[in-house]
């Protein structure tokens, strides 16, 4: 969230399969790249997009980095 702290136990939404965040606030979705992922709860409202290198495509695991929800 804006102060830090992992956004935990909230659906990530924008993929083909039910996503929620973990207690550390890490997720796991099967994405292609060109959705649009967001969080879109009471408490949180944020959107964040992906741009895969296209040498990266095949299956594998990507960390997206911090994601400050408000």
């Amino acid at each position: 969230d804006s102060q830090g702290n992992p956004i935990t136990q909230q659906r990530i939404k924008g993929t083909a399969e039910y996503s929620v965040s973990e207690e550390d606030g890490t997720f796991q979705a099967e994405v292609t790249g060109k959705e649009g992922l967001y969080i879109d709860s009471k408490r949180y409202h944020c959107r964040f997009d992906m741009a895969f290198p296209k040498e990266e495509l095949p299956d594998f695991i990507l960390d997206v980095g911090t994601v400050v929800c408000k």
